[in-house]
């Protein structure tokens, strides 16, 4: 039976996606970085290829989305004006 070439893309679209997470996972300082600054506001995640459905940028939103976080975040201190 053959894959029709858009399962076949689907496949590679997957398995580029466990990989890219596998490597979030192994690295959970930057990811807990990037969850900080979504907590003071906006991110913009920017890719630089021309498909804007299958990208690092959308397989990095679904990641931050699908794993909570595991620790907890850094505290800013309130800044309160006085000296």
């Amino acid at each position: 039976m053959a894959v029709s070439r858009r399962q076949h893309q689907s496949d590679q679209d997957e398995a580029a996606r466990k990989r890219y997470w596998s490597e979030l996972d192994a690295a959970p300082e930057p990811v807990n970085r990037l969850r900080t600054l979504l907590t003071d506001g906006n991110v913009t995640l920017l890719y630089s290829v021309r498909d804007s459905m299958h990208n690092q940028a959308v397989a990095l939103k679904e990641y931050l989305e699908r794993h909570p976080r595991l620790t907890s975040p850094p505290r800013h201190p309130r800044q309160t004006g006085k000296q």
